[in-house]
């Protein structure tokens, strides 16, 4: 190989790898996983300054139905990207199965909807059914604070019952009236 070869190669080479290096540099941050008691309401504010139960904005999340949920809640989802779909107003509670952490969102609830247990997974059906809130979302997490499993709770306008809509961990989905 002649020397303009060689040139040509080199900085070819170094041009590649600077192109990898900026890539690497535009990676996500690993998720960090939230410890807390359970019934605490997180808001993404600094401790002192939460509000209970107040709903995401309009800005934050359009028509939000279990239409929305089905298509945008997933299975790997870190903590911050179902903040971006569902907002930072959610009830930390633990699974009443195996105790793990677990977020509660109330969607369409109304004002001063109170729900009926901030320390567990508790479905309030009756608050549901009596249009004290429209829907109610739960999210359980792996170790490392990616969605492992979720549920939502709504009533079917069509046949007025109350339908559980789950993601177990094995990615197998139920639906079924309670």
């Amino acid at each position: 190989m002649n020397m303009k070869n060689v040139t040509v190669v080199f900085f070819l080479a170094l041009a590649l790898l600077l192109g990898i290096a900026a890539c690497s540099d535009q990676t996500e941050t690993p998720p960090h996983s939230e410890h807390s008691n359970a019934g605490e309401t997180t808001t993404g504010q600094p401790d002192g300054e939460q509000s209970n139960r107040e709903q995401p904005s309009g800005e934050q999340v359009k028509e939000l139905d279990i239409s929305y949920v089905k298509e945008n809640l997933k299975q790997g989802l870190s903590q911050d990207e179902v903040k971006k779909l569902f907002g930072d107003k959610f009830t930390k509670v633990k699974s009443a199965m195996d105790n793990t952490d677990m977020w509660r969102y109330d969607f369409g609830a109304r004002e001063g909807y109170q729900s009926p247990d901030d320390q567990y997974d508790t479905v309030d059906v009756e608050g549901i059914k009596n249009g004290e809130l429209e829907m109610i979302v739960f999210v359980g997490w792996t170790i490392d604070g990616r969605v492992d499993t979720f549920s939502a709770y709504y009533m079917k306008k069509s046949d007025g019952n109350v339908y559980d809509y789950r993601v177990l961990p094995n990615g197998e989905v139920k639906e079924q009236a309670i």
